[in-house]
């Protein structure tokens, strides 16, 4: 049984020596997948050096560049990635982000605490 319904925020707060935080809303499920769009997030400073916490601007996708080959330009377009549902190493259910070094839960609404300082 999937437990994701469309409109659920997910949150990924991963990294080998810096802490990336990448949020995500459900746009589409299915019994074993979901469709994951990218959201632009806030990121507020706690005085650190490049660290603080993060929360998702909950209805603005990101929009990532794409090499348009019929133009010979860049693109700007909201992505989307279909996921299958996976357990977590907590044993909740998750699926990967972006790329396959994050996993994505269902957000609590507390903000992330991010590192970018590598």
């Amino acid at each position: 049984m999937n437990p994701f319904q469309v409109g659920d925020i997910l949150a990924s707060s991963w990294g080998a020596t810096m802490t990336l935080v990448n949020f995500y809303r459900v746009i589409r499920c299915s019994k074993k997948t979901v469709t994951i769009q990218p959201l632009e997030s806030i990121e507020t400073s706690d005085g650190g050096y490049l660290t603080g916490t993060s929360i998702p601007m909950q209805n603005m996708p990101a929009v990532l560049p794409r090499y348009c080959p019929q133009t010979g330009g860049t693109v700007w377009e909201a992505r989307e990635y279909k996921r299958y549902i996976r357990e977590g190493y907590d044993g909740q259910a998750c699926v990967l982000g972006a790329t396959d070094s994050e996993r994505c839960y269902k957000w609590d609404g507390k903000p992330l605490t991010y590192n970018h300082c590598d």
